[in-house]
């Protein structure tokens, strides 16, 4: 398997609410590193993790149950709430 840094990459859209868009550029700059670096190496770690660390399972667990939540509830709305992605469900 080649090296981590010889892979090549993909570019993906992820959307996150403004606080967490401004705690992770804050995370940035606390360790020096540019914010993409950082979530890069955040989705790694959980990668990495997701089977062998509960909390990261829980976590993951709950975020797609809150997602399930929000797009029933734009869907409702019409589509008027949320991003693009609501009608779906």
């Amino acid at each position: 398997m080649p090296d981590a840094d010889d892979r090549p990459t993909l570019r993906f859209n992820v959307t996150i609410s403004p606080l967490d868009h401004k705690a992770l550029k804050q995370a940035a700059l606390d360790v020096g590193t540019p914010a993409a670096v950082l979530a890069r190496t955040l989705i790694q770690h959980g990668l990495a993790h997701i089977d062998d660390d509960a909390k990261l399972r829980t976590s993951v667990e709950e975020a797609a149950a809150a997602e399930r939540v929000r797009r029933r509830e734009a869907a409702r709305a019409g589509g008027r709430k949320g991003g693009g992605s609501n009608k779906k469900e």
